[in-house]
C-alpha cells in the first residue's frame, strides 16, 4: 500500500495535483473541441464534412483502448499521462502556427483530429486506471463525484470559446489550449505515487514470449474475461452505444441550430446547458449523500 493510501483524507498531495491537472486539460478539451467544430462548419458549410471531422476524432477512441490497455500494463501510467499532455500541447502549438498563416487543408485537419483522438483515448485509459491509485481508502465515492462534477463544469468553457472564436479566430485559441495542456503536464510530473504494478506485470509475463506477443495475449485474455463477466460486458456495451449515439446526436444537432437560427451556436449551448446543469446537480448530491449499494444499479439503470 502506498503512502498516499495510508492517509484518510481525500485531498492528498497527489490527488490534488491529478485533480487540478485534469481540470486544466478538461477545460482545454472543452474549449478546443467546440471551437474546431464551429470552424469546420464555417469553412466547409457542409454537414457531411463536419461528420467526417467528428468521425476522425471518434474512430480512434473506439480502437485505441483495445490495445492501449495491455500496452500500459508495462509502462508507467504517470509518465504516459504527462507525456501525452506534452504531445497534445505541441500539436496545438503547431496547428495554431499553421492556421496563423491563413492556409487550411481539410484532409490535413482531419488527420490532425485523428491524432488528437488517438492521444485522448490513450490518455483516458491511462488516467482512469491511474486515478484510483491516488484515492485513499473509503473516499472513492467522493472522488468520482468530484470528477463527474468537474467534467460537467468544464462545459462552461464552451460559451467562452465560442465568444472568443467569433472575436479572435481559432489560431490564438489553439495557442491558449497548448498552454493549458503544457500547464497540466508540468503539474502531473510532480505526482509521487509509486507504480509497483509494473514490476509485478514483468514478473508474471510468459517466459520466452516477446512484448508484442505478450500484449496480444493479454488483449485476447481481456476479451475472454469480458465475455465471461456478463455484468461488465453489459456495462461496456452500454457505454459503447452511448458514445456512438452521443456523437451522432452532435452531428445532427449543432448544424441544425447553427444553420436554422441566428447565432444558433448560442441557442445550441443554451439547450444543452440544461443537461449539463442536471449532471452537475446530480454529482453534487452524490458527493454529499451515499446511495446504498443495493440501489445503485437501479439508480444507474433509471438514469
Amino acid at each position: 500500500m502506498s503512502e498516499n493510501q495510508s492517509q484518510t483524507t481525500l485531498w492528498t498531495r497527489d490527488f490534488t495535483i491529478i485533480t487540478a491537472g485534469s481540470v486544466v486539460s478538461m477545460f482545454g478539451n472543452a474549449m478546443s473541441g467546440f471551437a474546431m467544430s464551429l470552424m469546420v462548419l464555417d469553412l466547409s458549410e457542409s454537414t457531411f464534412l463536419y461528420s467526417i471531422y467528428i468521425s476522425m476524432f471518434t474512430l480512434p477512441q473506439l480502437i485505441m483502448p483495445v490495445f492501449s490497455g495491455a500496452l500500459l500494463d508495462r509502462f508507467s501510467r504517470k509518465k504516459t499521462i504527462y507525456t501525452l499532455d506534452f504531445i497534445s500541447a505541441g500539436l496545438y502549438f503547431l496547428m495554431a502556427a499553421i492556421l496563423r498563416t491563413g492556409w487550411f487543408s481539410f484532409p490535413l485537419f482531419a488527420f490532425y483530429c485523428f491524432l488528437l483522438g488517438s492521444i485522448q483515448s490513450t490518455y483516458m485509459v491511462a488516467y482512469e486506471s491511474f486515478y484510483p491509485l491516488l484515492i485513499t481508502e473509503g473516499n472513492f465515492q467522493k472522488a468520482y463525484s468530484i470528477a463527474s462534477v468537474l467534467e460537467t463544469l468544464s462545459a462552461v468553457m464552451v460559451p467562452v470559446s465560442t465568444f472568443l472564436y467569433g472575436r479572435i479566430g481559432l489560431s490564438p485559441l489553439l495557442f491558449v489550449y497548448g498552454i493549458c495542456f503544457m500547464t497540466a503536464a508540468v503539474m502531473e510530473t510532480r505526482i509521487r505515487a509509486r507504480e509497483d504494478y509494473i514490476e509485478s506485470q514483468k514478473e508474471t509475463e510468459t517466459a520466452g514470449e516477446n512484448s508484442f506477443r505478450q500484449m496480444l495475449t493479454d488483449t485476447r485474455e481481456g476479451f475472454r474475461y469480458l465475455s465471461a463477466e456478463k455484468g461488465l460486458l453489459a456495462v461496456a456495451a452500454y457505454f459503447a452505444f452511448s458514445s456512438v449515439c452521443g456523437r451522432v446526436s452532435t452531428v445532427i444537432t449543432l448544424p441544425y441550430f447553427k444553420y436554422t437560427f441566428q447565432n444558433g451556436e448560442y441557442w445550441y449551448m443554451f439547450v444543452m446547458g440544461f443537461s449539463l446543469a442536471g449532471r452537475a446537480l446530480g454529482g453534487m448530491v452524490y458527493y454529499r449523500r451515499s446511495i446504498p449499494a443495493r440501489y445503485r444499479y437501479r439508480a444507474a439503470l433509471a438514469g
